[in-house]
């Protein structure tokens, strides 16, 4: 990224939870390495272009698994709910017997 953006990129990256390390600083560019929590890539990604006029890149790699603290992370279901056991069986021993359901709302 261009040197002159890094002050405008560092907060940034603190609102999102990021850990980043000093600046590598070479010419009129720079690097900046850290971690950030994968659930804030995202966030970033779309930030980034307008922090440094289009001028930088964002590589990510997954470094690992850490622990969750405060309350469990929630996503809202995309499909029918998993979590009713007896509605779940129903429908797969139906299946299973041969009988598959005309729809899984059934």
């Amino acid at each position: 990224m261009p040197v002159d953006t890094v002050g405008r990129v560092l907060p940034v990256l603190a609102r999102l939870g990021a850990t980043p390390r000093p600046p590598v600083v070479d010419g009129a560019s720079g690097t900046l390495e850290g971690e950030i929590p994968a659930a804030s890539v995202h966030a970033l990604r779309r930030r980034l272009t307008g922090l440094t006029r289009g001028e930088a890149a964002l590589e990510c790699a997954f470094a690992g698994y850490r622990p969750v603290h405060g309350p469990a992370p929630t996503r809202e279901r995309t499909d029918h709910d998993p979590l009713d056991r007896e509605a779940y069986l129903l429908r797969v021993g139906r299946h299973v017997a041969g009988h598959p359901p005309a729809s899984w709302d059934e």
